[in-house]
């Protein structure tokens, strides 16, 4: 999945597939737990997307063509995403080392996205 986030060459898309991530696995934890799906839909994906529509003001107009193929596959990736042992507990994700790594590189990666997107030179904040 990691490796898909590499490929994108628009930080437009690389967003969206990030927020479309954040979606599936807030569904995926919300199928585990209603309560616990809604906390993470509420702070991931919602805090997601205040900072791209804050960076979004910071940049300029550009144009970019986005591929309908690169939105199919964070839900191929994810297909499995429910843990055998997890199905009938409380799964907590913390526990697990290797989601825990790949949160933490998928934000670094959205945030070197997000400072590469961001030009002052181009002049003041526009409104959306």
């Amino acid at each position: 999945m990691i490796t898909l986030y590499m490929c994108v060459s628009s930080p437009f898309v690389v967003a969206g597939l990030f927020v479309v991530t954040l979606l599936l696995a807030s569904l995926v934890v919300g199928m585990l737990d209603s309560f616990l799906g809604l906390i993470v839909f509420v702070v991931y994906v919602g805090g997601a997307l205040v900072l791209f529509s804050y960076c979004i003001m910071l940049t300029p107009l550009q144009q970019s063509s986005v591929s309908h193929t690169a939105w199919t596959l964070p839900l191929l990736c994810l297909g499995g995403g429910v843990p055998a042992g997890a199905r009938g507990v409380l799964y907590e994700f913390y526990w697990v080392s290797s989601l825990l790594l790949g949160v933490g590189v998928m934000l670094f990666v959205v945030m070197i996205c997000v400072v590469s997107l961001i030009d002052f030179s181009e002049g003041s904040m526009r409104v959306l």
